[in-house]
Formats: structure tokens, sequence, C-alpha cells
């Protein structure tokens, strides 16, 4: 079960995280419609960020928590150091091509 765990905990987290970020850079740069479609994203991020909380911690009355909050940060500190290690090879590749 941990391993659905921290794959279905790190889905929920990267997402909303993921789409409350564009959802914000919409609404922000966007003109019109696109204002307001960025807006609704952002409180679909907001809604799944909450579900993700209550999902690891006790937050809710009615709700149990079904992550373990340890093995969470486990996670997502290994998510973290892939995106870094990701983020800095891509730079380095940038950087090599851009000077030849």
């Amino acid at each position: 079960m941990a391993l659905g765990s921290i794959f279905l905990s790190t889905l929920l987290l990267a997402f909303g995280f993921t789409l409350l970020v564009a959802g914000l850079f919409g609404s922000y740069f966007g003109q019109g419609r696109s204002r307001g479609v960025g807006l609704a994203l952002a409180l679909v991020a907001v809604l799944i960020i909450g579900v993700f909380s209550a999902l690891t911690w006790d937050l809710m009355p009615g709700i149990e928590p079904r992550f373990d909050p340890d093995v969470i940060a486990s996670s997502l500190i290994a998510v973290l150091a892939a995106t870094l290690g990701s983020l800095v090879a891509v730079g380095t590749f940038v950087m090599s091509v851009m000077r030849s």
C-alpha cells in the first residue's frame, strides 16, 4: 500500500501545485475570458491541494488520513532532488549548445 500511497499523493500534490501556478499565471497575464478560466483553474487547484492535505493530515472530521506524512515527506524530497537534477542537466545542455 505504501507504493500506491506514494504515487497517488505525489500525483495529487504535483497536479494541484502545477495547476495552481498555471491558473494564477493565466489569470494574471490573460485577457478577457482566459482570466476567468485561469481563476477557475486556480480554485480547482486549491481544492485538489485541500484534498491532498485532508488525506495526509487529520484536518477535517469525517475524513480519515490515508497517506503517511513521513513517507510523503521522503517521496517529496526525492521528487525535488530529481527535479533539481533535471534542471541542472537541461541548463548544462542549453549552455553547451549556446556556446558552440
